[in-house]
């Protein structure tokens, strides 16, 4: 698809270009660490063994090691998925934190999502690296959400 945010401070890039059609399954996922990217292999084949459309997985460059970016275009091709790779320059108060505090500071990063993707993208699903889907996620893609702009599960921060 080749398109990039507008804002100044991110980008993105496209790695595996396709027509990918307004029909597509947007999965968004954060790994960082050998184990949690081991994972989201993982979950994007569950993905992608339950949902029958077209699947594009969205990733946080700057939290991926260089060998599973090097090997993500295999696997993309392998698989029949489209991905492509955003980064984004966190504000400071984002980026140093002490580690007993992650998983609040994740919960910030939320706030943020709306300027790591192209604004023409109508839906984008998080899905976490150690999650195992076991249904179609165009069923959560095509839920009605009443004008709402971000619905998460409540206990997920």
């Amino acid at each position: 698809s080749g398109s990039s945010s507008s804002s100044s401070s991110s980008s993105s890039s496209a790695t595996k270009i396709d027509d990918v059609t307004d029909d597509t399954i947007n999965i968004f996922s954060v790994a960082s660490g050998h184990l949690y990217e081991r994972l989201l292999r993982i979950m994007m084949i569950s993905v992608l063994k339950n949902t029958k459309k077209t699947v594009k997985f969205w990733f946080l460059k700057n939290f991926l090691s260089p060998s599973f970016t090097s090997f993500l275009p295999y696997y993309a091709e392998h698989y029949n998925f489209t991905y492509e790779l955003v980064h984004y320059k966190w504000p400071k108060w984002l980026t140093v934190y002490p580690t007993e505090k992650q998983r609040v500071i994740w919960g910030y990063k939320i706030l943020f999502l709306d300027v790591l993707f192209p604004l023409d993208l109508k839906k984008v699903i998080f899905v976490d690296a150690d999650q195992i889907v076991r249904a179609d996620m165009a069923e959560l893609r095509d839920l009605d959400l009443h004008g709402i702009d971000l619905s998460l599960v409540f206990d997920c921060l």
